[in-house]
């Protein structure tokens, strides 16, 4: 155990509590008096005959200097996306009493911002969106606004640098704040606000208050009175900020002589910022991707620069990052895949994917039928455990192997089982020797009529398939209203642990002995969930000593790398043909011990030091 952690946890489940009390105390969350500049625009702006939806983007803790919290005490629909593990961790805590409100643990970017937005249902016309994450703000706030239209909009900006001066970071996927040196100026945010039809409404200190110019044209001011009124003749502002004494100069001198200032100020970071007088000097933000990504560069013209449309780079997150390339795997054959890292949503796969022909060369039979007479005994533990106790429907096993398993579910259960998998001569030997409705192919390809089965099973296939996020959307429109995915996946923090260390240490590809394709996250798992339309009902967390060996925290075999070394594609090996092993006679009880125990070893929630997940998926 990491007592630290723990303590650190605790710690700060304790503060929140403290804050969530002292907060309510005085009936304000926000650091100023933004909550209450919100409330008077919302009843100016925002509709009161449909639900309010807030965005909070860089939430923190969901309470301390919240703008959003007292709407999320409101009842307001809210999604509070975090960065930060343990700000995360107690968002989700000060979430959970509120049923419309929803956490995201993510490193927002701005090339998959929309459709983050997008799969949790977001309205292109949202209430309230709130951003502050101290670095990369304003090339998310553009982002944003080229897909959506928020009516009110609170965000921060770095209130140390007046007009006119125009001043952000350059978009760094990897941004960490630094003294002095995040975000972006107001007068930026003017420039801004002018190319997507928005006005500044008022300034509060360091939180700017802007909204579309067809709801409140007549409400706006300009940028000089905005920075006047909101910061600069603040009688408290020297009080409230003084760690900005180091560059309270600038408030006296003239824009070229400010520019100068600043170059010197910020010359640790010479060529990671953009800096100007003219509206001009700052591109929006597909000149500034095309930048970053050496596709072409853009010339500080009034036409932004346009980059040319190409498919993701991450097939999980839709980002158009370049992954970061860790190592290299083999399925067996002479293709060498690079093993890579998508630097938005931490998901590892290899890449290119292999092609449909190639992974039906991997699982030729003899993948199969090694457990058979195992697979029959947990499919009648299943039955006479849980599937026995409901009202009989329709069960499909995705990635059913020889299809053992659901035999043994007919056998002890009234319900009708199905079954689908990729390799002809398996499916051909369910049908034929077993008298199974067992399909050949992709689950998209064989059109299952919407809402039909109560039970679908997905174990330890969704990592090996080419698009596991069009697989979880399929598996969401057969699935009843009712209905629950029972899916297991590995933990790819851990599962790729081994492939990583084996090429470090070898030099040479390693076998990607199950023929895993990704590798994901917990927090890419979660995404999936949500864009598929899916809600997790029960998680749970199994092989733990298997993942705290792979950590070198439980003791492991010695010759463990002896399963990454590369075997001849498609055979493994072994024959090419299905051939049953013998079977180990065992009475139904063993079987139903065996699963109670399983399922009795496994620790509630999600544990990143374990080597694989379970979890019931039900539909929004």
């Amino acid at each position: 155990m990491n007592f630290s952690k723990t303590a650190q946890r605790y710690s700060g489940l304790l503060d929140l509590t403290l804050q969530r009390a002292r907060y309510s105390l005085r009936k304000r969350f926000s650091q100023s008096d933004e909550q209450q500049i919100l409330k008077q625009y919302i009843n100016e702006l925002v509709p009161k005959q449909r639900p309010g939806t807030v965005v909070d983007i860089g939430a923190g803790n969901g309470v301390r200097w919240s703008n959003s919290y007292a709407l999320v005490q409101e009842g307001w629909n809210a999604l509070g996306i975090e960065a930060d593990p343990h700000k995360y961790d107690l968002l989700t805590k000060v979430y959970r009493r509120f049923p419309h409100a929803k956490a995201c643990h993510q490193r927002v970017q701005p090339d998959s911002i929309t459709s983050l937005l997008q799969c949790f249902d977001i309205d292109k016309d949202f209430s309230v969106l709130c951003l502050d994450i101290d670095g990369n703000d304003y090339w998310i706030l553009d982002a944003i606004l080229s897909s959506f239209r928020p009516r009110l909009i609170v965000t921060e900006i770095n209130e140390k640098i007046p007009p006119p001066l125009r001043f952000a970071v350059k978009y760094d996927p990897a941004f960490r704040l630094r003294h002095h040196f995040y975000g972006y100026s107001i007068a930026a945010l003017e420039d801004l606000c002018a190319r997507r039809g928005y006005g500044i409404l008022r300034l509060e200190y360091n939180n700017a208050f802007i909204a579309p110019v067809e709801l409140a044209c007549d409400r706006f001011i300009d940028v000089a009175t905005a920075y006047e009124q909101g910061y600069r003749n603040r009688a408290d502002r020297i009080k409230r900020f003084r760690l900005n004494f180091d560059v309270d100069v600038l408030l006296t001198m003239s824009p070229e002589e400010g520019i100068q200032f600043l170059k010197e100020f910020y010359a640790k970071d010479a060529g990671n910022y953009y800096l100007g007088i003219k509206p001009d000097n700052i591109p929006l933000y597909g000149a500034e991707l095309a930048r970053t990504l050496s596709v072409e560069h853009w010339s500080q013209t009034n036409a932004p620069a346009t980059v040319t449309s190409s498919p993701p780079s991450c097939p999980i997150c839709h980002s158009d990052i370049e992954s970061k390339t860790l190592g290299a795997a083999t399925l067996g054959d002479d293709t060498v895949f690079d093993l890579v890292e998508c630097e938005s949503c931490g998901t590892r796969r290899l890449s290119p994917l292999p092609s449909a022909e190639q992974l039906q060369k991997f699982y030729e039979p003899q993948y199969y039928g090694g457990d058979w007479f195992k697979q029959r005994g947990l499919g009648s533990a299943l039955a006479q455990l849980d599937l026995a106790k409901r009202q009989a429907g329709n069960f499909l096993d995705v990635g059913c192997g020889l299809g053992f398993f659901i035999d043994g579910v007919r056998t002890h259960c009234n319900w009708r089982v199905f079954g689908v998998e990729l390799t002809p001569d398996a499916v051909e030997f369910a049908r034929a020797e077993l008298g199974l409705e067992v399909s050949q192919g992709e689950l998209s390809e064989l059109e299952y009529p919407d809402a039909f089965f109560d039970y679908i099973q997905m174990h330890n296939v969704l990592e090996h398939v080419r698009d596991p996020l069009s697989l979880l959307k399929e598996c969401r429109r057969i699935l009843k209203p009712n209905g629950a995915l029972h899916l297991r996946v590995p933990n790819g923090k851990i599962d790729s642990r081994d492939l990583l260390k084996f090429f470090r240490d070898r030099g040479v590809p390693p076998f990607s002995k199950s023929g895993h394709l990704f590798f994901f996250p917990k927090s890419a798992l979660m995404r999936m969930f949500a864009e598929a339309g899916l809600e997790i009902a029960e998680a749970r967390t199994y092989g733990i000593r298997r993942g705290l060996a792979t950590l070198g925290l439980w003791p492991r075999f010695k010759d463990w790398k002896r399963h990454y070394v590369a075997k001849p594609f498609g055979s493994n090996g072994a024959k090419a043909q299905i051939t049953l092993p013998p079977e180990k006679t065992r009475p139904l009880l063993y079987y139903r011990y065996r699963m109670i125990r399983m399922n009795a070893r496994m620790l509630p929630g999600m544990r990143e030091f374990g080597l694989d997940y379970q979890f019931v998926l039900t539909p929004k």
